[in-house]
């Protein structure tokens, strides 16, 4: 996972979020990639393109009250652990 440094500010709202890809077709995608992935929960790669929706939405207003989470947009290849 990623490191990033925040500066909070009274001004400023500040959200922290993360989003976890996993596997992600581009066009540097290798075959070995592809065959790992089939093995996801939707038994498929995930395209570049359904990341960026998942970032969209993140960085709209409709995202406003989302925060200090991570979200799986990996297509089930990453495990998930519940407290």
């Amino acid at each position: 996972m990623g490191e990033a440094t925040i500066l909070f500010s009274q001004q400023v709202p500040a959200t922290a979020l993360e989003t976890c890809a996993g596997a992600t077709r581009t066009e540097r995608t290798d075959a070995a990639t592809e065959k790992r992935a089939a093995s996801n929960a939707i038994r498929r790669i995930v395209d570049a393109s359904e990341i960026a929706q998942v970032v969209t939405f993140l960085a709209s207003t409709k995202a406003a009250n989302v925060t200090g989470i991570a979200i799986d947009a990996s297509g089930g290849s990453i495990p998930v652990m519940f407290q």
